[in-house]
């Protein structure tokens, strides 16, 4: 293992996060709660390594057999991925100090909080696909951990289960398209796709791998058909939805988009597919915000949409500013959403509010509160000077000529505003019979706990406003055009105002009810099919059809009957062996030639005399009534066999079957006074049958078997060496016995000892059976 500069400074800081979370069960069981500032001030300085500094794209190999290596790269989208992990961690993990401090778990959050996060860095600056996916899987892991943390609630349990399920589907598919990637381009690292002729990738790419790149991504990113398990994800905890639902696992399926989007720029299937799925999840997410009346699950529908908006201009054609506008979108989604769940964990943590309309005029008292939610609405609304009114320009310019989409994406944009209007101003004037009424006391507590809380969303509002002016150095080089905050009153500008004043219009109708009774009729029967999906209820009837199927799967195969258990051994012998057979005809031409060449005939003759024996004491076997005859008809075969080892030169063989034969009867017919009697079980004709076919299948497989392996030429060096060295070094003339004693007597004598201890145990229960202690 050789490690470069670079690689090192980077791998210490991956594992130092490592390390910290792993501290902090330790730390928090001793009631350290600012273990947690710790953790947030990690990422800060990274960030502002990346920003003044800058990690250096490095290679740190960790098998050179298997060609694995820990290839970073920090350029491009993998730096501004880097940027926007490392900054929104550092507001959030303080947020969740603060949320989570007095939870008696609270070291057990950290520790699955710290080590996603790590994974999620690695996520994005791995260049070796394989290990990109390896992290891939550790993200579902680790939310599966977070999601679950309220695992007392049935709830919390179902919803963590469905998202390791969902997303671990897609992280299965991911890999079989790395796979299918790798053989049919021989191109394993990122850094490497340049190397592929993109006018050729149509005929070096299989649909299938395409697919599985598709759907990997889309179970990440909660795309139509998967995008049901993010809103049920609310079950998390405020800091966890704020994490993963803004700029962490949601969006590690639109890096996967952008990274292999240039690769497959020309392929039509990948274009439609992003444009056709992200499209359907885009409204489907903003139809879903409708009709939510709570605080979160409003904002996971958003955030829902925003995936399918991002994923849907990935998958525009065209010059840089569909890029533009994607990664514009993704940094400010990150921003006001990640500030905008903390809101709404503060008011639950605060205030047992889950509902939206809920403590009107709550603003007026906590006006700290109300400043960090009005900025990050400004900027989800897109208005000046918010990183989201850039990036709703940029999203509006892409779409400027096309006016059924520019329809389409205003509409949904109409349909989102609700959230911004929703948790961002109506708390600031409500209803006027809804006054808030707080004792000082509790005033004076939950304003001290408050500006603790509220620093991380007021936080990443400010930056949204910073932002929005200077995108910092970490941008350079991803945008075609210089930066520009305000292009003038122009087209998209009016557009954007318009979406604006609609969405107030829509927000007036659906909070007061004025007076469509009619249209809120339906909106509310349209929003239940959205909130219980179709795609929900597939997948709750495909799990519970597979625990039904296990079960009954374990009723048939580990019932507690041995003969069942020896069934389906055999039968999974049998069918494997002669499908190995079918699908290699190199196999069956082994057996073709039969070793009947070069025998005598008196040898032959009682080589035939032994074989019918052997073939009649099969038979009595089968079909005896009785222990004793079934038992001895057994002996009769393993002396046959003794014979014909004699008639084949093998007389220590020979010998060796007869006493470990006569061993087996005199054991069998000694245990037969022991055992109690049982009574003979009578099949049904059809289970004889059936058990005779099985029978004849696993004796023609094994002779299958040995006359294959009677051609197949192996390497011999071995039995060179055991012939040559026998009685050289052993001075034993016996090459098997040479070989039992000497060359693997080690082994040998770990047969015998596991043979003692078994005869061991077999005597003392039967000498506690018969104390009666044992049944």
């Amino acid at each position: 293992m050789w490690v470069s500069q670079a690689a090192l400074e980077w791998g210490i800081y991956l594992l130092v996060g490592v390390l910290l979370a792993l501290f902090s069960p330790y730390t928090f069981a001793r009631g350290r709660k600012w273990w947690g500032y710790v953790l947030s001030a990690y990422f800060l300085f990274g960030w502002f390594v990346l920003v003044f500094n800058g990690w250096a794209s490095s290679t740190w190999v960790w098998s050179n057999i298997l060609d694995i290596q820990f290839h970073f790269l920090f350029h491009g989208i993998h730096r501004f991925f880097v940027f926007l992990v490392l900054l929104v961690a550092s507001f959030i993990f303080f947020f969740a100090t603060v949320y989570m401090g007095d939870s008696k778990r609270a070291g057990q959050f950290f520790l699955w909080y710290m080590l996603f996060t790590v994974a999620m860095l690695g996520l994005v600056t791995s260049d070796d696909l394989l290990m990109l996916f390896i992290f891939w899987e550790l993200t579902s892991l680790f939310s599966f951990m977070l999601i679950g943390y309220q695992h007392e609630e049935e709830g919390a349990r179902k919803a963590a289960l469905q998202a390791l399920l969902v997303t671990g589907f897609g992280g299965l598919l991911l890999l079989l398209g790395v796979l299918g990637f790798s053989l049919e381009t021989q191109v394993s690292r990122i850094s490497d796709f340049g190397m592929i002729d993109g006018e050729q990738i149509n005929k070096k790419i299989s649909w299938w791998v395409l697919l599985c790149f598709l759907a990997g991504g889309m179970t990440k990113s909660a795309q139509f058909p998967f995008h049901f398990w993010l809103p049920n994800a609310m079950k998390a905890p405020a800091p966890v939805s704020a994490l993963l639902h803004s700029a962490t696992m949601v969006k590690a399926g639109v890096f996967l988009f952008l990274l292999l989007d240039p690769l497959f720029d020309q392929v039509m299937a990948w274009k439609f597919g992003l444009q056709l799925f992200g499209g359907v999840t885009f409204l489907l997410g903003a139809w879903g915000t409708v009709r939510s009346v709570e605080n979160k699950k409003m904002l996971a529908y958003s955030t829902v949409s925003t995936l399918g908006l991002l994923t849907f201009l990935v998958g525009v054609t065209g010059d840089g500013v569909p890029r533009l506008a994607s990664l514009m979108v993704l940094l400010a989604h990150a921003f006001y959403k990640g500030g905008l769940f903390m809101v709404a964990g503060i008011k639950e943590k605060l205030f047992q509010s889950k509902k939206l309309w809920e403590l009107p005029r709550i603003y007026r008292s906590y006006p700290s509160l109300g400043i960090s939610a009005m900025l990050l609405s400004l900027s989800m609304l897109g208005i000046f000077p918010t990183i989201g009114f850039v990036a709703k320009e940029q999203l509006l310019l892409v779409f400027s000529d096309h006016l059924a989409l520019l329809v389409v994406i205003g509409l949904g944009l109409v349909l989102l505003g609700l959230v911004p209007f929703s948790m961002g101003f109506f708390p600031w004037w409500g209803s006027k019979s809804e006054s808030l009424s707080l004792s000082n006391k509790t005033f004076e507590e939950k304003n001290n706990l408050l500006f603790l809380l509220n620093i991380g969303p007021l936080g990443l509002g400010v930056l949204s406003v910073l932002l929005s002016f200077n995108p910092l150095n970490v941008l350079d080089g991803l945008f075609p055009a210089p930066w520009q905050l305000w292009g003038g009153v122009h087209q998209e500008f009016w557009i954007s105002l318009a979406i604006i004043f609609l969405s107030f219009g829509l927000y007036k109708l659906i909070r007061f009810d004025i007076p469509f009774f009619v249209l809120n009729r339906l909106i509310h029967n349209l929003h239940h099919r959205v909130s219980n999906p179709l795609s929900d209820r597939i997948f709750r009837s495909f799990l519970d059809q597979m625990v039904r199927m296990a079960y009954q799967v374990t009723r048939l195969i580990q019932n507690g009957n041995l003969n069942q258990y020896l069934v389906v051994c055999f039968v999974t012998l049998v069918g494997i062996g002669f499908f190995s057979l079918v699908i290699n005809s190199d196999l069956v031409k082994h057996v073709m030639v039969l070793p009947f060449h070069g025998f005598a005939l008196d040898k032959f003759v009682a080589e035939l005399i032994l074989l019918a024996t052997m073939a009649g004491a099969g038979v009595l076997a089968c079909i005896s009534h009785h222990r004793l005859s079934a038992i001895a008809a057994m002996g009769a075969i393993g002396y046959s066999i003794a014979g014909l080892f004699v008639l084949l030169g093998a007389p220590d063989l020979a010998l060796t079957q007869i006493i470990v034969e006569t061993l087996s009867v005199i054991l069998f017919v000694y245990l037969l006074h022991r055992v109690p009697l049982i009574k003979p079980n009578h099949h049904k004709r059809s289970d004889v049958v059936g058990r005779l076919a099985l029978s004849i299948g696993v004796g023609v497989l094994s002779m299958i078997g040995v006359l294959i392996a009677l051609k197949v030429e192996g390497d011999t060096s071995l039995m060179k060496f055991y012939g040559e060295n026998s009685l050289a070094i052993a001075n034993g003339s016996n090459i098997v016995n040479v070989i039992l004693v000497d060359f693997r007597g080690f082994d040998t004598m770990g047969e015998i000892t596991v043979l003692t201890i078994g005869a061991l145990v077999v005597g003392v229960l039967i000498q506690l059976g018969k104390k009666g202690r044992v049944t």
